[in-house]
């Protein structure tokens, strides 16, 4: 099954990142190295020489799981079996034509974690994956984003043969979108510190975490969850309250990437209740299960503004 919440036009997307670009002195949706002047603590410590994270490993669980390296695999064989299928809806959500042959593996892929807890014991492997984490790959067309991938981080059970996916179900193990010209499915964590940093005025204390959002959300709408080095006060359509942790991503009806807090109003919504008809029950009825949210996800998200100093400037931590 493809999951529900589907991009806006890339004509539309185009417009927003013109309007964009003219209203900073750097662009924010563009470039993967991030600004040090922004960072400070377990952020500083984790850049590379190349400007980027370093991100961690995902933490085992109870399940096994795939690696980037096999991500990048399984999702090559998606490309080869069913790219000729998608490319018509690829090219309307690129806003561009896609020369399949064109297309390879971005430099890098990311894990985006599940927003449940473990799940059930009964819980069928095919919910498992729908509500699990996964590898996201993205593909460029030179060096733009152009396709993204998203294979389930527990499709340990999908073999490829001679480039093509012999036993997969395309909507549990794979999801896939075409990525507006100039924009990437998620932004980058150096995009998104940058553009934290930028607009709140404090430092990145701490490296990005990318968090997948709960049903029915895809994962093309995954935010990185960013610490600040101090509490700020941030204002949404459902009031101000102070955060050190927010979050940057898409919300449905925009496809800039936006400072996002999770909303009040859904703070006692931490559980969903799910039908598994695949799942363990001795009578042959549907299996229903409740699946517990993480501590640090929401149901829902909104957009957000900060006001920390009168310049919306970073102090300068120069000695």
């Amino acid at each position: 099954m493809q999951r529900a919440c589907r991009p806006l036009s890339a004509a539309i997307f185009g417009a927003l990142v013109g309007v964009a670009s003219s209203c900073t002195s750097e662009p924010v949706i563009s470039g993967p190295r991030v600004d040090q002047k922004y960072l400070t603590g377990a952020a500083a410590a984790a850049i590379n020489s190349k400007g980027q994270f370093n991100l961690p490993a995902p933490s085992p669980g109870p399940y096994p799981e795939i690696t980037s390296d096999r991500a990048v695999v399984l999702a090559n064989a998606f490309l080869h079996d069913y790219g000729p299928l998608w490319l018509g809806r690829w090219e309307q959500e690129h806003g561009a034509p896609l020369p399949l042959s064109n297309l390879s593996p971005c430099p890098r892929q990311f894990y985006a974690r599940s927003p449940y807890l473990p799940l059930p014991a009964a819980v069928s492997s095919t919910m498992r994956k729908v509500l699990g984490g996964f590898w996201i790959v993205t593909y460029c067309d030179g060096s733009a984003a152009a396709v993204m991938i998203a294979v389930s981080s527990f499709a340990t059970d999908v073999q490829v043969g001679t480039g093509a996916v012999e036993l997969s179900d395309a909507g549990v193990n794979f999801y896939s979108v075409g990525v507006p010209a100039g924009g990437a499915y998620p932004p980058a964590p150096e995009v998104s510190a940058n553009l934290m940093a930028s607009q709140v005025g404090v430092r990145v204390s701490q490296v990005p975490q990318l968090l997948l959002r709960p049903w029915p959300y895809a994962p093309w709408a995954a935010v990185w969850r960013i610490g600040l080095e101090i509490p700020v006060s941030v204002t949404g359509a459902h009031g101000t309250r102070e955060r050190q942790w927010l979050e940057v991503g898409y919300n449905p009806a925009v496809t800039l990437p936006q400072l996002l807090d999770a909303d009040p109003d859904l703070a006692d919504s931490t559980t969903q209740a799910f039908i598994d008809p695949a799942g363990a029950r001795s009578d042959g009825l549907d299996y229903t299960f409740v699946a517990e949210l993480q501590p640090d996800i929401s149901l829902g998200y909104e957009s957000v503004r900060v006001t920390v100093n009168a310049s919306n400037e970073v102090p300068d931590s120069s000695p």
